[in-house]
């Protein structure tokens, strides 16, 4: 009943798209239904993938199975907006073990590096602190890996959603003594900014 409340409490009035997240009675549509469409996403219209998938993530029953399931859609799918919407998706999970799954995954080569910060965004968009966790523990290896812009984005998406001084503080902590010029230098000071205002207001 979770996944059915969640569907209605987006903008989707009527039949969201072929069977999927229907109101009862109105020819047939169910809860059990989700899960078909997530089984062949060509059956939903393209603007509610990223939709679906996100609350299939969040209320699964089998969540491992789900998982799965979103990694083969990414590898098989010829469309960039298909992986965009899994990987939008993919860090959604509540567990924190398929959250860090989704960032090792991405970082072993899942994800092309133009990407990537979409997964460390979708870990961290319900405040979760794995993302960041996972950006301090592996911060080295980020840096051989990617460019500068490419690791100041996995930065940025990684704290954007924290509000706390001992969050900001714990950032500029670990970055004293680590390069802080270029693609470092703009987000760290907006989230600096940020945390300021909202602490002032």
């Amino acid at each position: 009943m979770l996944t059915y409340k969640l569907c209605f409490k987006l903008p989707l009035r009527h039949d969201c798209y072929a069977g999927c997240c229907q109101r009862p009675g109105r020819g047939g549509g169910s809860l059990g239904a989700l899960p078909r469409c997530i089984s062949a996403p060509a059956s939903l219209s393209a603007n509610l993938r990223s939709i679906v998938y996100s609350i299939h993530v969040r209320t699964s029953s089998e969540p491992n199975a789900a998982f799965a399931h979103l990694l083969q859609v990414y590898e098989t799918s010829d469309f960039i907006d298909e992986k965009l919407h899994v990987l939008g998706a993919l860090g959604r999970f509540p567990s924190v073990k398929l959250k860090t799954r989704s960032l090792e995954w991405a970082v072993a080569g899942g994800v092309r590096s133009q990407d990537i910060h979409s997964v460390f965004g979708s870990v961290a968009a319900d405040g979760s602190t794995v993302a960041w966790e996972y950006v301090q523990a592996n911060w080295d290896a980020l840096n051989a890996q990617y460019s500068q812009i490419v690791v100041g984005r996995l930065l940025w998406v990684s704290i954007a959603n924290f509000q706390t001084e001992q969050v900001a503080a714990a950032v500029e902590a670990f970055l004293v003594g680590r390069p802080q010029e270029g693609a470092f230098a703009h987000p760290l000071a907006s989230f600096l900014e940020n945390i300021g205002t909202g602490t002032a207001m």
